[in-house]
């Protein structure tokens, strides 16, 4: 899967390929659009996931617009398709209502998981409240995603200030009982899943001398089981990455 933020006015598009046997090459199988788009919504430009089992795709509008609720500027979104066996097609569009505001950049970060206890999505906002950032985790109910839990730093250690973008980035294990957020520049929050609920397990601060006047700690990550890979792109004026391993 291929994003692309240039379709139209920027509203952007997604593309899907899919592996040919016959020809030993990936084909284009279809190309996806929002009915949510605006201009310059920039349509999985940052955010997108695709659960282990590729039955649900999740793209977000970072960017977007939604005049719907008298909101401009950035408020984001995310699109959710669902594939049907032969391509993908929109199915929903999550979006707090309740709480969004201009600028917020809801679904930055993203990660998706089917797990035994259901279908879970956490998506960040990094820019919610002057960059404090949150984190809002949602349980599929069968036919759309509803909310459970919304998550601050402050829930934690009382350490969301102001430009923190709390959810910058989000990541989660193959059952999403394991979620990992960053805190830019400062580090990243290690939480752990029991039912419903997000607990705090561990923070990971950024390594000393190498914050930057750019601040860029946490810009990325991925994980494979009890490994995780922290990206800093300015460190030291020429980026780095640092693993992490679970004592066992």
């Amino acid at each position: 899967d291929i994003g692309s933020e240039v379709a139209g006015t920027d509203a952007g598009a997604l593309y899907v390929y899919r592996w040919n046997e016959g020809t030993t090459l990936y084909q284009l199988n279809c190309t996806l659009t929002s009915s949510y788009s605006t201009a310059s919504s920039n349509l999985a430009h940052t955010g997108l996931i695709m659960t282990y089992d590729g039955t649900r795709l999740f793209a977000s509008h970072v960017h977007a617009n939604v005049p719907s609720i008298g909101v401009v500027n950035s408020v984001g979104g995310l699109v959710v398709f669902n594939w049907d066996g032969s391509q993908y097609s929109e199915v929903d569009f999550v979006l707090p209502t309740d709480l969004a505001i201009a600028d917020m950049h809801f679904g930055r970060g993203i990660h998706a998981c089917a797990s035994n206890d259901g279908v879970w999505l956490f998506v960040g906002a990094f820019a919610y409240s002057s960059d404090r950032g949150m984190l809002i985790s949602f349980k599929y109910n069968g036919a759309t995603f509803d909310e459970v839990e919304r998550l601050y730093a402050t829930d934690y250690d009382g350490g969301a200030v102001q430009y923190n973008k709390f959810g910058y980035h989000v990541i989660c294990n193959h059952d999403a009982t394991i979620v990992i957020t960053t805190v830019i520049p400062l580090g990243l929050y290690v939480l752990s899943r029991t039912g419903d609920a997000l607990s705090f397990e561990q923070k990971i601060s950024s390594i000393a001398g190498g914050t930057s006047s750019l601040g860029l700690y946490g810009f990325q990550m991925s994980r494979d089981g009890y490994t995780i890979l922290i990206g800093d792109p300015a460190y030291d004026s020429k980026g780095a990455v640092f693993m992490y391993t679970k004592d066992s």
